[in-house]
């Protein structure tokens, strides 16, 4: 299990049966899960343990420099998917994860709405750019975390 903590703070990759997560410790102890790394859900090329260990520490190391996170959402970067965590809706601050560009954009939508916390889907943000469809969803990540 990777873990790194800010304080009490921590993010880090947890395997709970078969599927690896991603949980965010509160300062009050509370656990909350941010993603589930299902292999079924995840194309074959991508490791869920691996994957959930790397995004674990990306999302570690971004609130402990300070970093505000106002959305998870997808983009595209010259035909390449991606996974992104946003601190200004549009922008891309932080890469997760990127797919194979043989991977359209549908791809990543769907891989995202079903690894992403279901308590953490806000308000979903839709965006087509280039005539492609972008979605996420607003998460109060910070403030819901106690960061």
């Amino acid at each position: 299990m990777a873990s790194t903590s800010s304080s009490n703070q921590a993010i880090s990759c947890q395997t709970s049966g078969a599927v690896p997560a991603t949980i965010a410790k509160r300062a009050d102890g509370e656990a909350l899960t941010i993603f589930h790394w299902k292999d079924e859900v995840l194309p074959e090329y991508l490791n869920a343990q691996e994957l959930c260990a790397e995004v674990s520490q990306k999302l570690q190391d971004y609130a402990a420099s300070g970093h505000q996170l106002s959305s998870f959402k997808t983009h595209d970067l010259d035909g390449v998917p991606l996974i992104c965590a946003e601190e200004n809706t549009g922008d891309c601050s932080l890469v997760l994860f990127t797919l194979n560009a043989t991977n359209n954009q549908g791809d990543s939508n769907m891989i995202l709405g079903q690894i992403l916390d279901d308590k953490l889907k806000g308000e979903e943000i839709i965006s087509i750019e280039r005539g492609v469809q972008f979605y996420g969803y607003k998460v109060n990540f910070w403030s819901l975390l106690g960061f």
